[in-house]
């Protein structure tokens, strides 16, 4: 084999090595625009999700402003006894509900958290 041959024959593996090259950055920057996609979406999942924790929060800060308010009226209350009785019933239950709407939105946001934690950990891993 002549010196022109070598040179050709090297100057060919050059030419597919840099066409393998240009395919694998092709490749590349396809799996990256995928992978910008799947980040935008995996924010604005993140986004929608702390808007929900915000909003369980406010929630929860309410539920238990109103529970606290409750149990401050029911403290003040000077009525007679049949009154009384009526009135704790009612009072009783509606603090079960406002308990059960506190319990039901604390596990709630727990889950939210979780959820959002979850989601921390796997957009470390981009």
């Amino acid at each position: 084999m002549s010196a022109m041959d070598a040179i050709r024959a090297k100057l060919s593996k050059l030419s597919d090595e840099r066409d393998a090259a240009f395919d694998r950055a092709e490749e590349a920057e396809k799996q990256l625009k995928a992978l910008k996609l799947d980040f935008a979406k995996v924010e604005q999942e993140n986004n929608s999700l702390t808007a929900k924790v915000d909003k369980l929060e406010a929630e929860l800060e309410e539920t238990t402003h109103a529970a606290d308010d409750l149990k401050k009226k029911l403290q003040g209350t000077t009525i007679e006894a049949e009154n009384i009785a009526r009135s704790m019933q009612g009072a009783q239950k509606s603090t079960e509900d406002w308990e059960k709407k506190y319990e039901e939105l604390e596990a709630k946001y727990k889950k939210v958290q979780s959820e959002l934690a979850e989601l921390e950990a796997s957009l470390g891993g981009l």
